[in-house]
C-alpha cells in the first residue's frame, strides 16, 4: 500500500465534484458522446444532472443543444473541467 506524504493531499472525487457545482463541465459517454454544460446536480452514485447542455463533436463544435439533462452515472467515463488549473 502507498503511503501519503504532507504533499500530496487525498483526494475524495465526489467532494471535488460537488465543490465545483454550477462550473462549465465535459463529460464522456460510453457511447463516445461529448457533452458540455453546467453541472447543477451529483450524488453518489455519480448521476449528473446538466443544465445547458449541448452535444460537442471532437472539434468542439456543437451538434445539439439539450437544455436540462439527466446522466446516469454508470455511462460516465470521465469528467473534464475545463475552467480549472492543471496541478
Amino acid at each position: 500500500m502507498a503511503s501519503r506524504t504532507a504533499t500530496t493531499p487525498e483526494v475524495k472525487p465526489l467532494r471535488f465534484v460537488l465543490r465545483n457545482l454550477n462550473k462549465y463541465i465535459y463529460i464522456r459517454l460510453k457511447d463516445n458522446t461529448l457533452l458540455y454544460g453546467r453541472l447543477a446536480a451529483c450524488d453518489t452514485n455519480m448521476n449528473v444532472v446538466l443544465m445547458e447542455a449541448e452535444e460537442k463533436n471532437n472539434d468542439g463544435e456543437t451538434i445539439i443543444k439539450y437544455g436540462k439533462v439527466f446522466i446516469r452515472g454508470n455511462n460516465i467515463i470521465y469528467f473534464q473541467f475545463p475552467d480549472l488549473p492543471v496541478s
